[in-house]
């Protein structure tokens, strides 16, 4: 019984690894954007340093929209990748009003140096 339990354990430690590892937002925007792109968005890639965006620390943006029958957006998504997690902080802290909107179904999130928010499918997609 004590074998079959360490067994069990570990099993399960395996999948939750694998669950963690796969639910991870891609960490560039290169991989963000195939991965959007495989899943059917229109996906535009911003170099916001070379567009002279200013941002505390904002390197990439990438816009991913997904459009309907009717040319309306049906699931979309921006994500904004920082040089560093206090500077994806402070911008997700100023701005997560403005961002998240419930009733409209958009959703923000922060983990490490990305900020992401969008419609629940398309966040799924992502991640």
């Amino acid at each position: 019984m004590k074998k079959f339990i360490k067994i069990l354990t570990a099993s399960l430690l395996m999948v939750m690894t694998v669950l963690v590892m796969t639910a991870c937002v891609p960490n560039n925007p290169e991989k963000a954007a195939k991965k959007l792109e495989k899943a059917g968005y229109t996906v535009e890639v911003v170099d916001l340093v070379a567009e002279g965006v200013d941002g505390e620390g904002a390197l990439y943006q990438v816009v991913a929209m997904k459009f309907d029958e009717t040319d309306d957006v049906a699931e979309g998504v921006y994500v904004i990748y920082f040089d560093s997690k206090d500077n994806a902080k402070a911008w997700y802290d100023e701005y997560i009003d403005e961002v998240n909107d419930p009733e409209d179904g958009v959703s923000a999130k922060c983990k490490g140096k990305i900020v992401y928010w969008g419609t629940a499918q398309a966040i799924k997609d992502l991640e």
